[in-house]
């Protein structure tokens, strides 16, 4: 047994076990058209169950609304496809983000949501 090996640090979740990176927990939320998509939390602050349902069940109308948001008919050409990575429920049991990519460069979008609406957005790379 290795002095360095170390074990991930997990707990268990209504959606399966999380993993704990830092101070945020994640667990795989299911696959949408096609797409892998995490969901996370800040650890201590898990969502409630009923919120998460809600999101999951109409993600594909949130996923085309933040995409509508973003603008992303207006992205230059060498942008064709941008895919959502993550949905996240911070603190702010308000609000709920979901998080976009694009797998050719390392650039990131983020949508705030307020219940089914787009509010906010952010970007990075």
């Amino acid at each position: 047994m290795s002095l360095f090996t170390r074990q991930p640090k997990t707990q268990p979740s209504p959606w399966g076990e999380a993993a704990i990176e830092g101070d945020v927990a994640s667990v795989h939320l299911g696959r949408f058209r096609g797409v892998c998509i995490d969901l996370s939390w800040p650890v201590g602050s898990q969502p409630d169950t009923e919120r998460v349902e809600e999101v999951r069940k109409h993600l594909l109308e949130r996923w085309d609304a933040a995409l509508d948001f973003l603008g992303v008919a207006e992205f230059p050409q060498e942008l064709p496809v941008i895919v959502p990575e993550s949905i996240h429920f911070p603190a702010d049991r308000e609000k709920w983000e979901m998080s976009f990519f694009y797998p050719k460069w390392e650039g990131w979008w983020m949508v705030v949501f307020r219940g089914a609406e787009p509010i906010e957005h952010r970007e990075g790379d």
